[in-house]
This record gives C-alpha cells, structure tokens and sequence, in this order.
C-alpha cells in the first residue's frame, strides 16, 4: 500500500481514522507524491500489457454526501460493473441487480476509471492518499483519498470485492 499524508490530522470519519493509522504506522509510506506518481505509471502500464478488455468488477464506495441523504445510501451499496471490448455494457446494484441510473454511472468506476481518479488525486495533490493494487492482475483493489484537509465531505474510499475477467 502507498500512503502520504499528515499523521497529525485529525480524522472525522471512520475512513479517516483507518487511512490515519496507516500513515501513522508509516505503512509502506513513499518519501513524497512523485512515488505514487511513480507507482500509478507501473501499475497501470502492467495492467495495459495485461490486454484485459473484457471484465466484471464489483465496487463499493464509502463516502458522505451531505446533500443528498438518498446518494449516500446508494453510493455504499456495492456495483457490479461489466465491461467488453473496454467498455461499459452494465452496472447493476449487487443486491438487486436493478440498473444503476445513467446519471450516477460514474460514481463507480471502470478499472480505468480507478486509475484516472488516482491520477487526479496525484494531480490535485490530495492530502491523503492510500491506493493497494491486486498483485495477480494490476488493478487498483483499495483507494482511499481525502482532497482536502479540514473538509467534511471529500473522503472517499473505493474497494474491489471482485474481479472476474473473461472472454
């Protein structure tokens, strides 16, 4: 796992609080932002090279939305996410298998997608930053980002429960 950010922070969240002991703990912490920027490139030319293209991933997401009591009890229940030929054929809720609507779609993420937000939280230099990549196929399996220090409703923390590729 690669982590940057402040031990002193203090966490508001139980995600916080998780990502804070990590750092904390020093827990495979890179000397600084081009380490990650270093780690994002491998991991994602590995996961080029792997020339998966057809895929199915199941994600759940934790993160607060203020605003919208109804978008947090959606945004925590896990996705199935199916892709072919590098695209996204369906994203269905795990528990229901009801079709994630159009207008929500990106908050769970192709692999792809993964790593694009990683990017941008490189990018955006984050304040927080814990990613863990699937050692079989390259994939980033655990990110966890908070953007910005101080506020409430930027945390986010995306794992992979599963990955199946196939033909």
């Amino acid at each position: 796992m690669r982590a940057i950010g402040s031990a002193r922070r203090r966490w508001t969240t139980t995600t916080g609080a998780v990502f804070g002991a990590l750092v904390w703990l020093g827990c495979n912490t890179p000397t600084g932002p081009g380490d990650l920027q270093t780690e994002l490139d491998v991991q994602r030319a590995r996961w080029n090279r792997s020339g998966i293209v057809n895929y199915q991933l199941t994600l759940l997401r934790s993160q607060t939305f203020t605003a919208s009591a109804p978008l947090n009890a959606i945004a925590t229940t896990p996705v199935v996410v199916q892709v072919r030929d590098g695209r996204v054929v369906q994203r269905t809720f795990a528990t229901t298998g009801i079709a994630v609507e159009a207008s929500l779609a990106e908050t769970w993420p192709t692999v792809d997608g993964l790593f694009d937000l990683i990017q941008a939280a490189i990018d955006q230099q984050a304040v927080g930053l814990a990613v863990r990549y699937d050692e079989e196929f390259d994939y980033p399996s655990s990110i966890q980002i908070d953007f910005v220090a101080g506020r409430a409703d930027d945390e986010q923390t995306i794992r992979v429960l599963g990955f199946t590729p196939f033909d």
